[in-house]
C-alpha cells in the first residue's frame, strides 16, 4: 500500500466531494425510474 501523506487530507473537502457524487447518483436514478413508468419501455400489455 502507498504512503499517505495525511496533511494534505481535506476532511470537509472528502465530504463535499461525495455529497456531490451521491447527488448525482440519486438525480440519475430518480430519471431512470421515472422513464421506466413513463415510457412504454414498462407498459403492461
Amino acid at each position: 500500500m502507498a504512503d499517505f501523506d495525511k496533511s494534505k487530507f481535506d476532511p470537509k473537502a472528502v465530504a463535499e466531494a461525495r455529497k456531490a457524487e451521491m447527488e448525482e447518483i440519486t438525480t440519475k436514478l430518480e430519471k431512470g425510474v421515472k422513464d421506466i413508468f413513463t415510457t412504454d419501455g414498462y407498459r403492461i400489455i
